[in-house]
């Protein structure tokens, strides 16, 4: 009779652990120095300070904390009742955990699993609604860097310059690009991770428009894109962001007068752009990066390659 009164309040309570932990893996989140945990984000996730998501570690771990008191309390007077002597109420309690280890954690794997692949699921659905939705604000080239403009199959890539997963993803969708002609590419710049991201996002957009005015279909733009996810990671920048901007600019072939000039002229068309990235990322539920949209569907993380190309061809 103790097992069936106690096999439902342990099984929750590590239900509950597996979900703050599961919590803090699937997104590293940026401390107040924009200094990412790379290393902990099993998706390929860099998320901003400021996710919509934060509070839920803390919720669960609040939950979490009045479960295992009142499992505690129920435990002890049921151990209590059975024994016919308090004082044992901890030696039974701690056998019977022993004796039935593995079913609790076989029982909290199934349910967990469970419960993921209905939030998956779940998320697709959102996803889907939201992507139709915002079709058109998807598309948009404006301010955006085009890849292979002509091509008939679409890939849309919310990225952060600074976001070590986009670095990562860069180098397959760059495969992907020059690969298939047919595969046009939209870089949507979402500068999450701090100041240093939106200089970079201006900079970036700016290139984009003297590549548009110019005629250059988004050959310009495609170099600086490179540079800054390639390159400016080499220990001669220092972390010097302003002199990563201006290399990338002469590897493109531009002026860096023209650039200087639509930087100033057009500062708050530029700046304007950005917000519209912010708003339909956050309109789309998107609160890290790398997040893509393959043919209606998003995908989100540095899911690699094969992945991509897999989604491309479907």
């Amino acid at each position: 009779m103790l097992s069936y009164t106690l096999y439902p309040l342990v099984c929750f309570i590590g239900l509950n652990i597996h979900a703050i932990q599961n919590k803090n893996v699937v997104v590293s989140m940026s401390d107040p120095n924009n200094k990412l945990d790379l290393e902990g984000a099993s998706k390929g996730l860099c998320c901003s300070s400021i996710c919509s998501s934060i509070s839920c570690p803390v919720k669960c771990a609040m939950k979490l904390v009045c479960v295992v008191l009142l499992s505690f309390v129920v435990s002890y007077f049921t151990a209590k009742h059975y024994s016919g002597n308090g004082n044992n109420s901890e030696k039974i309690i701690g056998q019977w955990v022993n004796n039935n280890a593995e079913a609790i954690i076989q029982s909290v794997n199934i349910y967990a699993n469970q419960q993921r692949d209905v939030a998956l699921k779940q998320q697709q659905q959102d996803s889907s609604k939201q992507i139709i939705e915002n079709k058109v604000a998807i598309e948009d080239t404006t301010y955006s860097g085009v890849v292979n403009p002509n091509g008939k199959i679409t890939v849309v890539e919310f990225y952060d310059y600074r976001c070590g997963y986009c670095k990562k993803a860069s180098y397959d969708v760059s495969k992907i690009a020059k690969e298939n002609k047919d595969v046009r590419v939209i870089y949507k710049d979402l500068p999450i991770l701090g100041e240093e991201s939106m200089k970079i996002a201006r900079a970036s957009i700016a290139v984009s428009m003297i590549d548009k005015e110019k005629g250059k279909d988004g050959i310009a733009y495609k170099k600086f894109h490179k540079f800054m996810m390639e390159d400016s990671s080499n220990s001669k920048y220092n972390g010097n962001i302003d002199k990563a901007i201006k290399d990338a600019v002469n590897s493109t072939g531009l002026s860096l007068k023209d650039f200087k000039n639509i930087m100033t002229k057009k500062s708050s068309e530029i700046d304007n752009a950005i917000k519209s990235n912010l708003s339909l990322a956050s309109n789309l539920n998107i609160t890290g990066t790398p997040v893509f949209i393959i043919n209606g569907e998003m995908v989100r993380g540095a899911v690699g390659y094969d992945t991509m190309k897999s989604l491309i061809k479907k």
